[in-house]
């Protein structure tokens, strides 16, 4: 049939609906997989555990106990979707129905089945099946007669002679991937694995990796996050889109994606000096810069070492720390920020007579807007006379960091 009886018709003296078109209905609320298809799985739920096999406690005895739980099958046989629920805690005698074999351990299943008389099974029940295995040397888990329309809980190791079960004889088959939602639900997923093999997602469908505690939302073309996301490991974020935003755990620092690379949203260069540098007395001397801490936009190199290259247009932050060595003089120091080396372009400013005896400690710190192709220098100059050191007693120090467009 290919047009069907509609959720919910009749007429003044029949129903219509057959049970078929009942379970098609039904299964448009729940996540597809298909365009008259549904996913299978449980439906989530916070404090429990929907479907988990366990053993007595605290004393195990020949007893399992399924936990209550929803399941949403989409029909092997037919259409649609059946709904199964399991109100309350089942027990199932495992050993009292078979017990232990003296020699040989077997494999038992715990089975959720549903028959169907619309397909000619004896009745239209949901059970919670105890299937019995052979007792071997090596066993093996045996076959689930009956209707196809079943799931596997858990398989029951039952040792030689055993006399109880114990939790270490049971063997979660749930699956870890083993949920569903509703229609425009999120879905639970244990990882990307799970998340890649979902049939069929649709434009805007959520999803929930459990792996990572973040969402990720379909876009038509692949999974996206829809919003800044914390992480370890920015690798993780299978498909960043352009202009995306996460905060690496691993650096404690934000990144934004350009489109092919993650860069941080705040890149700076870091220089020092790792030995004194001398400055001439009564000359405006640029500090060269050795060492570079970190440099992500490769805003110094060594051909030109005094300076700090704009790489794109936007706000930078300038701080410098240093100081001239310690003199007995009280003469001039002073230390500037200037921009493209510019007596008349002076970012930040510090000037004062140093105090005999003592180093002359320089500080300076100033922002602006600069465009691609400028650059800054931390100059000096002293009167001392003779050359004096920009010492190493409070290390040269400059950070140059974007903050902003």
């Amino acid at each position: 049939m290919a047009v069907r009886d509609s959720w919910a018709v009749g007429s003044d003296t029949e129903r219509l609906l057959d049970v078929e078109d009942a379970r098609l209905a039904m299964g448009a609320v729940w996540a597809p997989t298909g365009a008259i298809t549904a996913r299978s799985g449980f439906t989530p739920t916070g404090g429990s555990d929907p479907g988990a096999v366990t053993a007595s406690a605290p004393t195990p005895d020949g007893f399992v106990h399924t936990s209550p739980f929803q399941y949403v099958r989409q029909s092997n046989r037919g259409g649609g979707t059946y709904t199964w629920t399991l109100d309350a805690t089942w027990d199932t005698d495992v050993l009292g129905t078979a017990p232990a074999d003296p020699a040989n351990p077997r494999h038992d299943l715990i089975v959720v089945q549903q028959s169907d008389a619309y397909f000619a099974d004896a009745d239209s029940q949901l059970r919670i099946r105890h299937v019995v295995g052979t007792p071997a040397a090596t066993p093996t888990d045996p076959p689930v007669d009956g209707s196809s329309d079943y799931i596997r809980l858990a398989r029951i190791v039952v040792p030689a002679n055993a006399d109880q079960i114990t939790s270490s004889d049971i063997v979660d088959l749930r699956g870890t991937d083993r949920y569903t939602t509703t229609l425009g639900g999120v879905l639970p997923v244990p990882s990307q694995t799970a998340r890649d093999i979902i049939t069929d997602p649709y434009d805007g469908m959520a999803v929930y990796r459990t792996d990572r505690d973040w969402l990720e939302v379909f876009d038509g073309t692949a999974w996206r996050n829809p919003a800044m996301v914390s992480t370890t490991a920015l690798a993780d974020i299978s498909n960043p889109s352009t202009g995306q935003i996460a905060f690496s755990r691993s650096t404690n620092l934000p990144y934004r994606y350009t489109g092919s690379a993650w860069v941080r949203m705040f890149p700076e260069v870091a220089l020092q000096r790792t030995t004194a540098q001398p400055i001439p007395s009564g000359a405006v001397t640029p500090i060269n810069w050795d060492a570079p801490d970190e440099d992500e936009l490769d805003m110094w190199d060594s051909v030109t070492p005094s300076r700090v290259q704009i790489p794109t247009s936007g706000r930078y932050r300038c701080t410098f720390n240093g100081a001239f060595a310690f003199t007995s003089t009280s003469t001039l120091r002073v230390g500037q920020l200037r921009v493209n080396g510019s007596s008349s372009d002076i970012l930040a400013d510090t000037r004062y007579n140093a105090i005999a005896n003592n180093h002359a400690p320089l500080h300076l710190d100033g922002e602006d807007t600069f465009v691609t192709g400028d650059y800054l220098e931390v100059v000096v100059y002293h009167e001392h006379g003779s050359d004096l050191d920009v010492a190493l007693s409070v290390r040269p120090r400059l950070v140059v960091r974007r903050v902003s467009n």
